[in-house]
This record gives structure tokens, sequence and C-alpha cells, in this order.
């Protein structure tokens, strides 16, 4: 639904439940359906939900969302350097990739194979 309303309705909506009205469209779109989300399943379990509180969680989520991605897996376990690029983690892949196919021709080769009856197709 919110994906087909005009910015300013959907920042009217935002203001009315207390929420920021920064930020992009998706991240507005995120916020009113999380706000939603919670509000509804208050409701579902039978309280009556506080929306001022509410908007209080839907804010520190988003808070909080926004500061772990800032963090890199590099930077939360104290590795230092550059951090990993796209190029280094498609060749990473690719020796992975690379030592699957070797462990299966390898066992391939370890199991013997039937002996082929007369007859049978290869």
């Amino acid at each position: 639904v919110y994906h087909i309303m005009k910015d300013k309705k959907l920042r009217e909506l935002l203001a009315n439940a207390g929420l920021s009205v920064a930020g992009t469209r998706a991240a507005m779109e995120k916020r009113i359906k999380e706000f939603t989300l919670r509000v509804n399943a208050a409701i579902d379990s039978g309280h009556q939900p506080s929306l001022p509180v509410v908007a209080r969680e839907v804010t520190k989520l988003e808070r909080d969302r926004d500061r772990a991605g800032l963090k890199t897996a590099a930077g939360a376990s104290g590795l230092t350097g550059p951090a990993p690029t796209a190029a280094t983690a498609a060749t990473s892949k690719a020796d992975t990739f690379s030592r699957l196919i070797a462990s299966v021709k390898q066992r391939e080769q370890s199991v013997p194979k039937p002996p082929r009856r007369e007859g049978e197709a290869t």
C-alpha cells in the first residue's frame, strides 16, 4: 500500500505516528511498515499498544540496524587492512568451488565402479 502513496502523504503518516520523516523513500516505507506490524502484533496479542512507545522502539531498532550496518565484519573482528572487495570475494568463491570440484573428482576415483555387464550401454 505504501508504495503507491505520494511522498507527502507518507510523510504525514510517519509524522502522525511520531516517526522520523527523514531518509529515503524505501527507509520511510520500511519504518512505517515496522510500526504498523508492531502495533498490529500488540493488538493481536490482546494488549493495547502505546503508540509513542512503539514509535520509540521502531526508531531504536532502525538506529541499531544502521549502527550494525556501519561495522564491517573485518572491523568487528579486529582485523586491519583494506576491506574485502567484490574481486576478492569472487576469487574466494572460485577457490572454494575449485576445491569442491577436486574433492568430488577424488571421491569418484576412490569409489570402485561395478563391472559392466555385456549388453549394457555406457
